[in-house]
């Protein structure tokens, strides 16, 4: 009997190393285009270096010290951070469940028996203390593929963050241009007004010599009108992209316009970016890199969920000091200690799992197919761009 204890658990470890049951994730093959379709080529070695940060490329203080304020500050870059802790932990978690668990306890009663109960009555001192070790053996490859799920999990959450900053960065840079084009356009009606006004005023000076009829200074009035009824909506647009900037950089309005007070700058347009080939983005976009990891942390899943159909085996001891006498707790007559495995099989409820495998399936088919479509989207808006 004790040879066949010290030969399961051999036995078990052995098996332990065979290949975890459920698919083998594979990347997933695309077939992408060569080129793109008005024919831009490869990335110049300046765009790529540029690549991250892109917006420096306008040589504009400003808009460089607003992007770095947004990075440091956003508050959707610091949810997308705090989650992406949580799935780390996740992931340290789903780890430590694989391996052997231990505790420790120590206790003490003080107990009275019936004296109808069939025992001699009277009261009873114990004392206790000791360990209780207990190891599921990942024999079917359950656990393994749960830690494969969550290391999976764990990088589509940081390519999230990374899709969050892309598009932090590009929301800001796009407010800023906006709210710069605006700020030119009602500098540009402000001097239209002015223009009106005076030729109103020659329109007006001249129709009291009779060289002028009642008609142009009518012209004249509808020309500044028209005119003057842009200028209240450009503040409007203003004011609107000064406060989705505050919320983009966590500032008061107030700062932001501070911070954008002075003469609106001459932007520096730079040159047509080649765009890369169209495999650059498969490694350049993080929405593309996260679907990735969604997939195949969604094939884990499956063999998560087939490796409950099979038995569990799992390993448990217990050692301790027990005595009636707090004395006598540490003597080697108060030892006492068991070991054994232990085997489970599911029977009336593998229904329930079997519904479990088929839902993972389902869902891993789901993330077959967002990622083709993400790549897809990828390459329409990429050639819209261009």
């Amino acid at each position: 009997m004790r040879f066949l204890y010290l030969i399961f658990p051999a036995w078990l470890l052995l098996l332990t190393a065979c290949a975890p049951v459920g698919p083998e994730y594979r990347p997933p093959s695309v077939d992408l285009p060569d080129n793109w379709t008005d024919g831009q080529g490869p990335a110049a070695p300046a765009a790529l270096h540029h690549s991250r940060r892109w917006w420096g490329l306008f040589d504009d203080p400003v808009l460089n010290g607003l992007v770095d304020r947004a990075i440091a500050a956003n508050h959707d870059l610091r949810i997308a951070a705090s989650r992406i802790t949580a799935a780390r932990a996740r992931l340290r978690q789903t780890a430590a469940t694989a391996a052997p668990a231990v505790e420790a306890g120590a206790g003490s009663t003080h107990s009275r028996r019936s004296d109808n109960a069939g025992s001699d009555g009277g009261t009873r001192d114990l004392f206790e203390a000791g360990f209780d070790a207990g190891w599921e053996i990942d024999l079917f490859g359950g656990q393994r593929r749960a830690i494969e799920a969550a290391a999976a999990t764990l990088a589509a959450t940081e390519e999230n963050r990374r899709d969050v900053l892309v598009s932090l960065e590009a929301e800001v840079g796009r407010t800023y241009f906006e709210l710069r084009g605006s700020q030119r356009q009602l500098a540009t009606a402000r001097d239209t007004l002015a223009a009106q006004e005076q030729t109103l005023a020659v329109v007006a000076g001249r129709r009291q010599l009779g060289l002028a009829s009642g008609l142009e200074a009518a012209q004249a009035e509808t020309q500044k009108s028209l005119v003057a009824a842009q200028i209240p909506a450009l503040e409007q647009k203003i004011a609107a992209g000064r406060n989705q900037l505050a919320l983009l950089l966590d500032l008061q309005p107030a700062e932001i316009a501070r911070r954008l007070t002075g003469p609106t700058p001459t932007l520096t347009v730079p040159p047509n970016l080649p765009a890369g080939l169209p495999s650059d983005l498969l490694r350049r976009r993080p929405d593309i890199r996260q679907a990735e990891r969604q997939l195949a942390a969604a094939t884990a899943e499956v063999g998560v969920a087939t490796a409950d159909l099979f038995p569990r085996f799992s390993l448990s001891g217990l050692i301790g000091l027990q005595s009636s006498t707090l004395a006598d707790l540490v003597s080697s007559g108060s030892r006492y200690w068991s070991i054994g495995p232990a085997v489970t099989l599911p029977i009336f409820d593998r229904s329930r799992l079997k519904a479990a495998v088929t839902i993972s399936e389902a869902t891993l088919e789901e993330m077959q197919a967002t990622y083709e479509k993400i790549v897809l989207a990828a390459l329409v808006e990429t050639e819209t761009a261009l």
